[in-house]
């Protein structure tokens, strides 16, 4: 059974938009001091839900599975010690 494609193409962007929100709270986490652990969650979670997206209901899942992706890898960098001189 295929999906509506204007369902699908409203979930692709909501997730993407998610995608998004995910790496900017990645890279101010990695920027400023405060919880990784959030920032690895939304990660986690944008990027199940665009590889469900991608392999279940329309290929442009990639989107947020690839935004999950680089979340995910700003969010487990670790961060850059800053120098007091």
């Amino acid at each position: 059974m295929q999906p509506d494609p204007y369902m699908a193409l409203f979930t692709v962007i909501s997730f993407t938009s998610l995608g998004f929100g995910a790496v900017i709270l990645s890279l101010v986490t990695l920027m400023a001091t405060g919880s990784r652990l959030w920032s690895v969650i939304l990660a986690i979670s944008t990027l199940l839900a665009g590889a469900y997206i991608w392999f279940e209901i329309d290929p442009l899942g990639m989107f947020p599975t690839g935004l999950g992706l680089v979340a995910l890898l700003i969010a487990l960098k670790k961060p850059r010690r800053q120098s007091n001189g």
